[in-house]
């Protein structure tokens, strides 16, 4: 067990727009605060949990040094992630945002996908495969939860 502070910055650097949602540009309106129910969140919030656990104290390369494939995959949906953070942030009705559609697809699935294969790429170019057992845990309840809130919210529309 080796402590690594590549895997804490990268573990944690995609919480960072998170923090900025929920504290500085919170949203005035309300969704609908809906989830898949307690399975589901044991997955989604123990598997994120045990994901950053695993890429922190498990570093199992003395030397990680980003190059190549993970790196760029890791560049690419980071900076996609930050995207769409932008263009919410910049959006005066986060609902609108969340829940509309780009190119037909739910703005929500993206941010869904976009910080997991971030993560995918993280744990690859750390050599740390154990991290993606975890990994496949958060991101099915990740998305299960996700697609459950989508759906309240939308038929609440309707």
């Amino acid at each position: 067990m080796t402590f690594s502070w590549q895997g804490l910055i990268l573990g944690f650097l995609p919480m960072i727009p998170n923090i900025f949602f929920f504290t500085v540009f919170r949203p005035k309106e309300q969704s609908v605060q809906k989830d898949g129910g307690l399975i589901l969140n044991l997955l989604e919030h123990g598997g994120r949990i045990l994901y950053l656990f695993l890429l922190v104290c498990f570093s199992f390369s003395t030397s990680v040094r980003f190059s190549g494939f993970p790196l760029i995959g890791m560049i690419v949906f980071f900076g996609l992630y930050l995207v769409l953070w932008t263009f919410y942030f910049l959006k005066k009705s986060a609902n609108a945002v969340f829940f509309g559609k780009i190119l037909g697809i739910p703005f929500i699935l993206f941010m869904v996908f976009f910080p997991i294969l971030y993560y995918l790429f993280v744990s690859i170019g750390m050599r740390n495969y154990l991290s993606l057992f975890a990994l496949l845990l958060f991101f099915i309840g990740h998305l299960v939860n996700t697609l459950v809130m989508y759906r309240a919210n939308t038929e609440q529309k309707n």
